[in-house]
Formats: C-alpha cells, structure tokens, sequence
C-alpha cells in the first residue's frame, strides 16, 4: 500500500485478483478502501476528502494496526469527524482565518460524500445554515465603515444590531459558506437539494434519532446459532437496549460493529 501522510490508499498488493475486485462492474457500485489513523482523524479527513471526494467510488475507511474493516469502522470515521468539526479549538463558528475556510470546505466535501454513499454526520446543522446562499461582497469586516471608532448609542442602535446580524449569518461568513458550497459542489450539486425541507436534509445527513423500542429491536435484528425473538437472553438483552438513553445506544452500536 502506498502512504498518503494521515491516510492509506490499497492498490499496491493483491495481484490482478486484487484489481479485479476494485474494477467497476454492472450492478456493483465500485469500492475505494482507504486507510486513516485513528489519532489524526481531522487530518486524515482532510486528505481522504482531497483525493475521493470527486470519485464515484464509495469509501470504504479502516484504520491503521487495526483489524476491523467494512461498515462499521466507515461509519465510526465519520461519526469521529463529526465530533472533531465541533470542536471549539477550530473556533469554526467564530472565526475568519483562511484554515477555518478551509475547514468548511473540508465540511462540505464530508458532506456531500457523506450523502452520496448513504452514511450518517452525526451534525445536526441550524435550519439558516441549509438556507443560506453565499454572496461576497467586501472582505473587510467593520459592521460599518469607521464602526471601530464609533460607539454604540439609542440614535444608532438599529442600524447596529442590523449589522450586528448581518456579520452573523450574513455577509461576515460569506466566505465560509461559499468555501462549504464548493467542496459540496465537487461532489454532486448542492442545488439537487433544493427540492428538499431543512428537516428532511437533516434527517438524510444525520438520521431520524428515533429510539429503540422492544418491538422495533426484535423485528430488526437477525437472530442464529440456536437463539430466536423468545429466548430468555434475546428478552433481556433487548430490554436492556430499549431503557439505554441515545449516547449509550450510539456507544453500544460502536463497540458491536
């Protein structure tokens, strides 16, 4: 395999059987499996979104000196990003810097890949934001021209805190939200979302969030070995997971998968 700093790229063992495989054939949506480090998500997103974002290829992470592979450790690597883009350190939702553009970029390609291969953000995102069209205007971020030498005053008060919403969600992260359009767009055009509701956006980027029921637990899993919806231990274990608040059930589906 052939190292990509943070991240891991198969394609260099394995033969033509290996290649195989990867090849994209008729019915069987092609795999691009990538290998990422565990302590260094952010980074490791960073490059993977870089390199795979425009592919059609779905991606497929596992993570280094580990042995897990398939679903659940892609599903975990985006649910990790998720945490990492919300950290305050990234001071994301407050700042202007070119690497926190950047960082929306990177949000926007995850995103977007996120949806194209049918995994789950764990990122719910204010409604404005779906809404919101950006338009550059200025670069500079006075609310008004000379507001720094201004103070505050009953006279200027609306025009103040109409500027003060316009730095907010307005002109002043304009430049955010072009750069999130744009890793958006390299992967399919945020305009195809335009027939959807915020909630039904969110509800595709980050899940329904419906809690488990008793009934709902039985009906969904796949029972073997001996064991069935009636066996004592089924009853019990599925009672347990029903009385689990949402973060233990989330816990509880990392460590299975």
């Amino acid at each position: 395999m052939q190292a990509l700093n943070a991240a891991e790229v198969g394609g260099g063992a394995g033969g033509a059987a290996d290649r195989e495989s990867r090849e994209l054939r008729i019915g069987r949506l092609q795999r691009q499996k990538v290998r990422v480090s565990r302590k260094r998500i952010l980074e490791s997103a960073i490059k993977v979104m870089e390199l795979y974002a425009r592919q059609r290829a779905v991606l497929e992470l596992e993570y280094f000196n580990e042995v897990g592979t398939g679903l659940g450790p892609t599903l975990e690597f985006y649910t990790l990003l998720s945490h990492d883009l919300q950290r305050r350190t990234l001071r994301m939702w407050r700042h202007e810097d070119a690497e926190v553009v950047e960082y929306f970029r990177l949000l926007g390609r995850s995103l977007g890949k996120a949806l194209q291969d049918s995994r789950l953000m764990d990122l719910p995102l204010n409604y404005t934001f779906y809404r919101y069209k950006a338009d550059l205007g200025d670069a500079e971020f006075e609310l008004v021209p000379g507001g720094k030498d201004q103070m505050v005053t009953s006279q200027n008060l609306g025009r103040w805190i109409e500027a003060v919403v316009d730095a907010t969600v307005g002109s002043g992260i304009a430049a955010q939200v072009e750069a999130f359009q744009e890793g958006f767009n390299e992967v399919f055009l945020l305009a195809s979302l335009d027939t959807f509701y915020e909630d039904e956006i969110e509800t595709m980027l980050c899940g329904a969030g419906e809690h488990w029921t008793v009934q709902g637990l039985l009906e969904e899993i796949k029972f073997d070995h001996g064991y069935t919806a009636s066996s004592p231990v089924v009853k019990a274990l599925v009672e347990v997971l029903a009385e689990l608040d949402p973060l233990d059930q989330r816990r509880f589906l990392r460590f299975v998968t």
